[in-house]
């Protein structure tokens, strides 16, 4: 009896847990079983890293965009020998392959097709392992170029001056690939110091010193100049690369100099003067302007009389005195004479 009352206790509590069982719906035993299941991911990129460069290190580092569900578990670099270390730096002529290999977070896998980038540029899956969790994906940059330096300017060194000190400095243009290593002068008697001033009757000489950045060379076809005049080539380093080359200047003359001064002082002077000599030609360019104003005011106050008695000639008020004192007389002969002809006339009859 009590084995049979065990049981039935038993199975109603079976029943019980089989009836609570049913209740629970079954949108939530599917909820559950979607928690676990993996967030696809359709991308991966990397930042960071170096570009190929002649001369430069070769970069195993680089970056994922902050809350991104993947981490960097390696970078390899390749060339055509294959896979370079840290140590070594970009060659001259050579193209280069970069791989990377991602890893997702737990939880997370790649899905098919996802797209990939390295520093900005489309990179192509090479490697995937089985449930898409680790990724390897490449990209490979151009072969660079050959290195070699096609011009060496040198600008910025004091030319030769008698009396200025000797300029040991120089100036490259930006982003060369190529520094100044020394500059010296040089007289008859040798190298000479900064602290060296330039001397009258002498000639130099000017000896820079270059040195290629790393990766970069020069060759027999390098063109050098100084101060914007052609160099010449003196000595070629073997095993640093570097290259010296000189630049001549004549002896220097004083008489250039001092000849150069009095051309000056003859054309401030010559200058001078012609201010000078403008202020007197301005007053008398005054002066005869008010001469000929008071000979033009002469001339119109005499003007007018001299057309008023040319005028009174043909007018009744403008005659002359003279003219009109003659013809007076000749009118009063006139009728004298009238008057003696007719006096005759009348006697005679």
């Amino acid at each position: 009896m009590k084995t049979k009352s065990i049981t039935s206790r038993i199975l109603a509590v079976i029943i019980t847990i089989l009836l609570l069982a049913s209740l629970i719906p079954a949108t939530s035993v599917f909820a559950a079983k979607d928690q676990f299941k993996d967030t696809l991911l359709s991308s991966a990129e990397v930042s960071g890293l170096t570009a190929p460069k002649i001369g430069a290190d070769v970069d195993t580092s680089g970056n994922v965009p902050s809350g991104s569900k993947y981490s960097i578990v390696k970078v390899n670099w390749f060339d055509m020998s294959g896979v370079i270390t840290k140590a070594t730096s970009f060659e001259a002529g050579k193209p280069y392959r970069v791989s990377v290999e991602v890893k997702a977070n737990d939880g997370c896998k790649f899905q098919a097709g996802a797209t990939f980038k390295i520093n900005g540029n489309t990179a192509t899956e090479t490697n995937a392992n089985s449930d898409r969790t680790q990724i390897t994906f490449i990209f490979t940059y151009p072969a660079l170029g050959d290195g070699v330096i096609k011009s060496v300017k040198i600008t910025d060194i004091t030319a030769p001056k008698i009396g200025a000190d000797v300029d040991t400095k120089g100036s490259v243009p930006s982003g060369s690939n190529y520094s100044i290593v020394k500059v010296n002068w040089f007289d008859a008697s040798g190298v000479l110091t900064k602290a060296t001033s330039f001397e009258e009757g002498k000639p130099y000489r000017v000896s820079v010193e270059v040195k290629p950045n790393k990766g970069y060379s020069f060759d027999k076809n390098t063109a050098y100049t100084i101060n914007g005049k052609t160099a010449t080539v003196t000595h070629t380093g073997t095993v640093d690369n570097t290259v010296v080359f000189i630049l001549n200047y004549d002896a220097l003359k004083k008489e250039a100099a001092e000849t150069s001064s009095k051309k000056a002082e003859t054309s401030s002077k010559t200058s001078s003067k012609a201010q000078s000599t403008s202020k007197p030609t301005e007053e008398t360019s005054e002066v005869v302007e008010e001469t000929v104003s008071e000979e033009i005011v002469e001339t119109e106050s005499i003007a007018p009389s001299t057309i008023t008695s040319n005028e009174g000639t043909t007018g009744n008020n403008g005659l002359d005195s003279n003219l009109v004192i003659l013809i007076i007389a000749i009118a009063v002969i006139l009728c004298i004479t009238a008057i003696v002809i007719v006096l005759l006339l009348k006697k005679k009859k």
